[in-house]
């Protein structure tokens, strides 16, 4: 990242931290994010077009959303920060928005006020991490930058899931986050099924054997249907890498000759001029000749293949004088 950028990054983050002139609060749950229209709006198209209508929201200022306040805290990270952290633990101390709230439970509402700014709350206590590992902590994250589009969060949970796949994987966890993928919490289209379907054809030599893994399958036709999708793709690769290797086995020098199909199979097997690839029968042995170098690159004399007909007519017209 360049100094230019880091500048950038680092004048937003004080200005989360004055909390001057924040003109949006964003109310999820029990935590209120109190937030800047300017720095929010132009990164997200839901709260942009809310501010714009003519909705009650626009008029106070104070937008209610049914989410989960952990994740949305993540959110709010990259809006500021173009970056988050995708631990599962976080406490409210490691949240910089300039002011983010929790409403206290009836005991602590005697001792304390209702709301509290940041720097006073209990730096131990978490803020409603959800269960489940840094890999489904970004999916979650993408689904909420997916709600409130904001497509460079959806670009980079992307990639923070797929590093993390990549690093932590294990086929127990894995099978609940293809629920959760291909679950309703999650857009139809989404972006992490591919990524999903193409670790789980990665992975499959440990799969195979799990019960669960064929139970999800069957429960989730569109995952069955991507995943078997991306297996076909992948054999048809593989088929490709074969007929290229065997291609080149084949394309060695002309004058080294191959066994092949041609050399295999007797051109006079039985008892006259016969092409044994196309169960075609010639007068004599001069249309054999032709044809095999013209439809097969095959001179049938030296029992040799030729990588084109080119080059069959050339070795027919310089070692036999034509056919």
């Amino acid at each position: 990242m360049t100094t230019e950028s880091n500048v950038l990054l680092k004048l937003l983050s004080n200005i989360r931290e004055d909390g001057v002139d924040l003109g949006l609060e964003v109310r999820c749950e029990s935590s209120r994010f109190q937030v800047h229209r300017c720095i929010v709006c132009p990164q997200s198209i839901f709260f942009d077009r809310v501010m714009k209508s003519q909705f009650q929201e626009a008029e106070s200022k104070e937008i209610v959303i049914y989410d989960d306040p952990f994740i949305i805290a993540k959110m709010f990270d990259f809006i500021y920060r173009a970056d988050y952290d995708d631990s599962v633990q976080m406490s409210l101390g490691d949240v910089t928005h300039p002011q983010v709230t929790q409403q206290q439970n009836r005991v602590e509402t005697e001792q304390a006020p209702a709301t509290a700014e940041l720097g006073d709350c209990d730096d131990s206590r978490p803020l409603l991490p959800p269960n489940g590992t840094s890999t489904h902590t970004n999916a979650k994250v993408y689904v909420v930058a997916d709600k409130y589009v904001i497509e460079e969060l959806k670009n980079l949970s992307r990639k923070k899931l797929e590093s993390r796949l990549k690093s932590q994987w294990s086929d127990t966890e894995f099978i609940p986050f293809i629920e959760y993928v291909y679950g309703p919490a999650s857009p139809p289209k989404s972006d992490l099924r591919q990524v999903i379907s193409t670790f789980a054809v990665q992975h499959l030599s440990t799969l195979k054997s799990s019960e669960d893994f064929h139970e999800v399958r069957r429960q989730y036709p569109d995952f069955a249907h991507d995943f078997s999708t991306i297996m076909m793709e992948r054999i048809m690769q593989l088929e490709e890498q074969l007929r290229g290797k065997q291609s080149n086995v084949l394309l060695e020098p002309s004058r080294v000759a191959s066994i092949t199909s041609h050399q295999s199979r007797s051109r006079l097997n039985q008892g006259g001029a016969y092409c044994c690839e196309c169960n075609r029968s010639f007068v004599n042995m001069r249309g054999l000749r032709q044809h095999d170098t013209d439809f097969h690159g095959w001179c049938t004399d030296c029992k040799q293949n030729y990588s084109t007909v080119h080059k069959a007519k050339a070795h027919r017209s310089k070692y036999h004088g034509g056919f």
